[in-house]
């Protein structure tokens, strides 16, 4: 699997996030755009990825092992995208596992805050949609394929 333009990945967030109100569906699908990064990201920086595909893991095992991955920078983006991503993570697993979901809004308003800076409206579906937007292309910024001179892959 190959990094894709930010532009081919811009377009292909905004094909498949939901439009209507449902912010149930919203968070489903910000999640697993976000894990698809996360996934390539892995698949990019392991000589050898497939030998992963029997382990079956979690999206939080994904998330910590993509993190691993990736080397800090004095960025301010590094104190808050990984800490971002496990939230974004908790608040999708608060939804699939309980019938009733409360305090959605407030878990979404939480994720937002964490990953900005800049004053956020009063419009939580917009800011929770920018804060994914963001995520995403703070991920998709850090996946780098291979430099396979680095290991011995025999």
């Amino acid at each position: 699997m190959h990094k894709t333009s930010l532009d081919d990945a811009y377009i292909d967030f905004l094909k498949h996030l939901p439009e209507d109100g449902d912010i149930v569906l919203l968070i489903l699908k910000g999640h697993l755009l976000i894990e698809n990064q996360i996934y390539l990201l892995i698949q990019n920086r392991l000589p050898k990825p497939d030998t992963l595909k029997p382990a079956r893991l979690t999206s939080y095992q994904k998330i910590c092992l993509a993190q691993a991955l990736v080397s800090e920078t004095q960025s301010s983006v590094d104190s808050w995208l990984w800490k971002a991503v496990i939230k974004l993570n908790e608040l999708r697993n608060s939804i699939v596992h309980n019938l009733s979901v409360s305090d959605v809004e407030a878990g979404m308003s939480s994720l937002v805050k964490l990953a900005s800076k800049a004053n956020n409206s009063n419009d939580i579906r917009g800011d929770f949609e920018s804060t994914l937007l963001t995520i995403y292309f703070e991920i998709h910024n850090r996946i780098e394929k291979l430099d396979e001179s680095d290991y011995d892959l025999e």
